[in-house]
């Protein structure tokens, strides 16, 4: 039978648009025509956009269309992205869509939309570099950083600089940005390996054409900030820290960070911040390009 006003038993969901139902049990309620349905109480569901929705338990609710749905109660889920979700017990609610999954009550699962975490970092990263450019912008003379940098490194012989300077050196960089590739065609992860070629040039092209020419900061007759070789071995860098996705890998690449920033600042190539700027921008170009990984939702057990 049809009935084209809202129902709203215990526990069940109510249907705000014209619907077919049938009621074969307390609180169930079967939608075949798209809907948009709230809940408020014990184990409904509240669904945002039109939907296909079966009911077959004490107040579940089967979504099997992309849904925006949120709850409120025990045993309730809020799905904030579009998600095949289906209703199993007592207003539970199962994603089976890829989606961030935090458990909140009892049997309840909360699916979020996966967030660009990695922005804020990004940002934060990007904004500093730009701003740490902005002293010496149009100007040649080192800041008093730069010049205790350059003492603490004036000590070391000719020959250990220029080994210090190496990672920098281009065949090193490529090197590190084919086998981040390679680990990635090896995980099957396709978009991740055309990143990580197409990233790190990116951010090379920015430095070369766009701040350096902005920043107007010169040194030895040649534009200075961000430091160029900076900006290629850590856009490689952090590539490979995100490929791996294993933090071990951050402990040689800041090592070799380390020693590339000595090598540089001691022959004479970039000052201290030039190198800073470099990795600031270097670290915010690639958190921006990544993708973030999805988790699979587990309900809770809590």
């Amino acid at each position: 039978m049809t009935h084209p006003r809202p129902r709203r038993p215990h526990g069940g969901a109510t249907t705000l648009a014209r619907v077919r139902t049938i009621g074969p049990g307390r609180g169930s309620a079967t939608t075949l025509t798209p809907a948009r349905t709230t809940g408020t109480d014990h184990g409904d569901a509240t669904t945002l956009t039109p939907a296909r929705t079966t009911g077959t338990d004490h107040g579940s609710a089967t979504t099997l269309t992309p849904a925006r749905t949120t709850g409120t109660d025990h045993g309730s889920a809020t799905t904030l992205t579009p998600a095949r979700t289906t209703g199993t017990d007592h207003g539970d609610a199962t994603t089976l869509t890829p989606a961030r999954t935090i458990g909140t009550g009892r049997g309840s699962a909360t699916t979020l939309a996966p967030v660009r975490t990695m922005w804020v970092p990004a940002a934060v990263c990007g904004v500093l570099a730009l701003l740490l450019g902005l002293p010496f912008a149009g100007g040649t003379a080192p800041g008093a950083v730069d010049r205790a940098a350059a003492g603490a490194v004036a000590h070391l012989s000719p020959g250990l600089v220029r080994a210090l300077v190496l990672p920098t050196e281009p065949y090193v960089v490529l090197a590190l940005g084919v086998l981040a590739v390679v680990l990635c065609l090896r995980a099957g992860r396709k978009l991740e390996a055309a990143l990580a070629l197409a990233v790190p040039v990116l951010a090379i092209l920015l430095t070369s054409w766009l701040l350096k020419p902005l920043y107007d900061r010169w040194k030895n007759g040649t534009l200075v900030y961000p430091s160029g070789h900076t900006v290629s071995l850590v856009a490689v860098l952090t590539v490979l820290v995100l490929v791996t996705r294993k933090a071990i890998v951050v402990v040689p690449a800041a090592l070799a960070l380390l020693a590339a920033t000595a090598g540089l600042v001691g022959m004479g190539y970039h000052y201290l911040t030039d190198v800073v700027g470099g990795t600031l921008f270097a670290v915010s170009v690639v958190l921006f390009s990544w993708p973030v990984p999805r988790r699979v939702p587990v309900p809770s057990g809590g």
